[in-house]
């Protein structure tokens, strides 16, 4: 072999050596640089793990104590509900409205609706209370506020109370004068109902609201309906009454 062919072959050996060290090198930097940098930013990154697990442990205290926060809210809305409705079954409506304050029960004062509502207010029992409320301001004739105390009602998860909100809707626009409205209430009252009796009773005051604004042909159609679905019931009676006023035949 020639001087120059050996010289050439050592010369590749080395630029080959070369090229393998500096990748060893390049290789050896970037973990370097990585150490380098967990070590410098650690404590960022501890910060960071620590923050984390902070707020998904805040998240489930705050969700335990809602929970526990409802479940208290709803005990005490029953109990301040059951208190009052001595005074709503005894007619008693201002006192069921705002409390009997010269009344203590374990120390203590017995609330009234409208504090119900104020204080519980996403309850099932502040929704009834709502309710309750538009009963006792349409006993005291009072129809605006009893129209908003129903349509707050209307809008409960009780298909329960969402009925007697319609059917009290229907009562105090009739007690206004807006007879259409009251006859639209009533319909509404009468479809969410589960009780024949209840359904029929909202439909015939439906009819006589429709008569009353004129429209004799709505209202003919209401009495028809509660004679041919329930032929023998109270309200059918009272119906066949109403179709023989309007001059109908009965069939």
């Amino acid at each position: 072999m020639s001087d120059k062919k050996l010289y050439k072959e050592n010369e590749e050996k080395l630029s080959k050596k070369k090229s393998t060290k500096t990748q060893i090198d390049s290789e050896d930097n970037r973990v370097v640089r990585f150490q380098r940098f967990i070590e410098n930013n650690r404590k960022l990154v501890v910060s960071i793990s620590i923050g984390i697990v902070a707020v998904t442990i805040l998240f489930f205290i705050i969700k335990s104590w809602a929970e526990k926060k409802s479940e208290e809210n709803v005990k005490m809305a029953s109990v301040a509900l059951n208190r009052i409705l001595e005074y709503y079954n005894k007619s008693d409506f201002m006192k069921s409205l705002y409390g009997d304050s010269t009344k203590l029960i374990r120390g203590q004062k017995v609330i009234g609706l409208i504090a119900i509502i104020d204080e519980y207010g996403g309850t099932a029992q502040a929704d009834i209370a709502k309710l309750y409320a538009g009963n006792c301001y349409l006993g005291l004739q009072k129809t605006h506020e009893a129209i908003n105390y129903f349509d707050e009602a209307a809008g409960a998860d009780s298909k329960i109370v969402q009925m007697g909100a319609n059917a009290g809707l229907g009562a105090a626009n009739e007690m206004a004068g807006n007879y259409k409205k009251a006859a639209e209430e009533y319909e509404k009252a009468a479809e969410l109902s589960d009780n024949d009796d209840v359904k029929f009773r909202y439909l015939y005051f439906s009819g006589l609201c429709f008569e009353k604004i004129g429209d004799k042909k709505t209202a003919e159609q209401k009495f028809r309906q509660i004679v041919n679905q329930s032929m023998y019931s109270e309200y059918a009676n009272f119906a066949k009454i109403e179709l023989t006023r309007l001059g109908t035949i009965i069939e």
